[in-house]
């Protein structure tokens, strides 16, 4: 199915979008040969080992025209640029020129179909400021990827994100079909973990991950999906939309995905999993390399991983079951407010709720826009913040084996309630 990039492309690529993205069709000629390219696949590098990039240039996802974007990235505030020094020279030396403009080299790779585009941002001039790293690091590729598809370079409208620690599984590319008019995929995912120190906290912490998703899903939440950026493809007119990755040294991927799931459905292909090594890392403030930092100091420590109390999540569960009353209610939103449990009250009181309620007073036409002028201001972050009251406040966080046992009890409850 043909595909056409809408106005917010033009509008995006003038005002917001990365030199490097507007430096794009001198690099691939004017005008940019139609359909060049199959897919787009984003994968920022930071102190990686080649090896990476040789396993997907061998794997049959290559055999595909994909534009492969790396960027080799590298705060300001580390000078020691030897490991990325060596990336780049390894694929400078194994790719074939094709075209360079500024910071940009196009690099054939045979026998493989895929071309691997090189962005320099880690020599002198070209390091990225400290508090945007990999935000940053991910929204250049994309922006470059995106002034491909508007191009139409490319012909299909996702821009896929990943990580050199991902083994990308063989329908990867094609789990997302082109006409697909979600405004993401969130793709399957697990990590490689062997019996290490390593291994143990990483499995802990994806089962954390599951944990809290399950949760959410359990709970009612339109947010209720993961949010790691080596698992992510974009709809290209809704990245535009929602003004591209935001330029922060983590939680770039969280964010962009809270914004997406207010434009359009985050949607979960059925694909095989993407494949996550086990690591630690201080690489970025926090996500899954610090995480799993902290897990195996707690081990070490003989102390216990714990996290969000199921009952946070219960609360979650009987707030959103109380949205379907806030357009029968809409006169009387305080009362709505105060018939709610007292825990969940008080932290929405904590949000400042009363900001929503005079924008409900001012804006809302029916039951529907009620609901999902809610949704809109009670998005991912909000629901974080609201948990993380709740836990501060009420209910503590538990070893991690005791809250998903008691998670499914309570599922296991209201579903027996419901069945009867």
């Amino acid at each position: 199915m043909s595909w056409t990039p809408v106005a917010a492309f033009g509008k995006y690529l003038r005002h917001y979008a990365e030199a490097e993205a507007l430096n794009l069709p001198a690099l691939l000629g004017t005008p940019a040969p139609a359909g060049a390219y199959t897919h787009t696949l984003v994968i920022p590098a930071y102190r990686e080992a080649p090896a990476f990039i040789e396993d997907f240039f061998t794997s049959t996802l290559a055999r595909e025209r994909v534009l492969v974007i790396l960027v080799v990235n590298q705060p300001r505030g580390d000078s020691d640029t030897a490991a990325n020094t060596d990336l780049w020279q390894a694929v400078t030396r194994r790719g074939q020129p094709l075209a360079q403009i500024e910071n940009l080299q196009l690099l054939q790779w045979p026998p493989a179909g895929a071309h691997l585009l090189l962005v320099d941002r880690f020599t002198t001039a070209q390091r990225l400021p400290d508090n945007q790293g990999v935000g940053l690091a991910r929204k250049i590729g994309a922006d470059i990827a995106a002034a491909a598809i508007e191009l139409g370079a490319v012909r299909s409208p996702w821009i896929h994100s990943t990580d050199a620690d991902a083994h990308l599984p063989a329908d990867y590319f094609t789990a997302v079909p082109a006409d697909c008019d979600a405004a993401a995929a969130v793709y399957p995912f697990n990590h490689r973990c062997d019996q290490t120190a390593i291994g143990r906290a990483t499995r802990a912490y994806e089962r954390a991950l599951n944990y809290y998703v399950a949760g959410l899903r359990w709970s009612g939440s339109p947010y209720s999906f993961h949010t790691l950026g080596s698992a992510v493809a974009v709809n290209a007119k809704h990245y535009c939309q929602a003004r591209g990755f935001p330029k922060r040294a983590g939680g770039e991927d969280f964010y962009l995905l809270n914004k997406l799931a207010k434009l359009g459905v985050i949607y979960t292909p059925d694909s095989a999993p993407i494949t996550l090594q086990a690591r630690a890392s201080s690489r970025v403030p926090f996500g899954t390399g610090p995480a799993v930092q902290r897990i195996v100091e707690l081990a070490g420590q003989n102390r216990p991983y714990c996290y969000y109390n199921p009952k946070t999540l219960l609360a979650l569960r009987q707030l959103i079951s109380a949205v379907p009353q806030l357009w029968p209610q809409r006169a009387q939103l305080r009362d709505w407010l105060q018939a709610l449990p007292l825990p969940g009250r008080l932290a929405l009181e904590h949000l400042q709720i009363e900001q929503l309620f005079a924008h409900l007073e001012r804006q809302s036409r029916s039951a529907q826009h009620c609901a999902r002028h809610f949704h809109d201001w009670f998005d991912a972050f909000r629901t974080l913040k609201f948990i993380h009251y709740l836990q501060n406040h009420h209910y503590p966080a538990l070893p991690l084996d005791e809250a998903i046992e008691e998670l499914k009890r309570l599922a296991d409850m209201d579903l027996h309630s419901t069945m009867q």
